[in-house]
């Protein structure tokens, strides 16, 4: 046993360094958390219908959110061009959602959305329907330039059965002679 206790000896300086190191390094402290490197802007769980609003704004403005533009719309979703786009410049009436979720992701330059109240116009929000006016501008950025797009829409947005808003009818309409939203989704249609 004595030679035991003398190897614990030699060991036990050796040991105490180690531990004393160990204890001064603050290995076993906790840390404040790191702030992310960028903010992701999306709703992941859209349970009002401005939430799903914003998130279509997220969808223009941060081309990351791309792949989530789809969960926004609804399955029946249709897009409805403005009539005299119609006539002026040989446009369909109307698309459904897998046009519209192929044509976004087309566009892939920087674009920057605004969207405005319309003054004469209320919002109608229900318990599981909403209709939801606004102007709104649009500035996309490509190498020969930008290009501004206004006009006004009306999107017609339901509660799906999981709880989450969508939109199932979006309604494009000019102003003056301003180019529209519906025009630069035109223009990049899918073949």
């Amino acid at each position: 046993m004595t030679k035991f206790l003398m190897k614990i000896r030699e060991i036990l300086p050796s040991l105490l360094i180690l531990l004393l190191l160990i204890a001064s390094c603050g290995i076993f402290e906790t840390r404040e958390a790191e702030d992310p490197v960028g903010k992701v802007y999306w709703n992941h769980f859209p349970i009002t219908a401005f939430q799903t609003l914003d998130n279509l704004i997220y969808a223009y403005d941060y081309n990351e959110n791309i792949n989530r533009y789809s969960t926004i719309l609804s399955d029946d979703f249709e897009f409805f061009f403005d009539t005299q786009d119609i006539q002026d410049f040989n446009l369909p009436i109307s698309w459904n959602k897998q046009m519209e979720v192929e044509m976004r992701s087309l566009i892939d330059k920087k674009i920057e959305l605004e969207l405005a109240l319309i003054e004469d116009k209320d919002d109608i929000i229900q318990s599981d329907t909403a209709v939801i006016y606004r102007d709104y501008h649009l500035v996309l950025t490509r190498s020969s330039g930008t290009t501004n797009f206004i006009g006004s829409m009306t999107l017609y947005m339901q509660r799906d059965t999981d709880g989450f808003w969508r939109i199932n009818r979006w309604e494009d309409f000019r102003k003056e002679n301003q180019v529209t939203w519906g025009r630069l989704k035109y223009e990049f249609i899918p073949q």
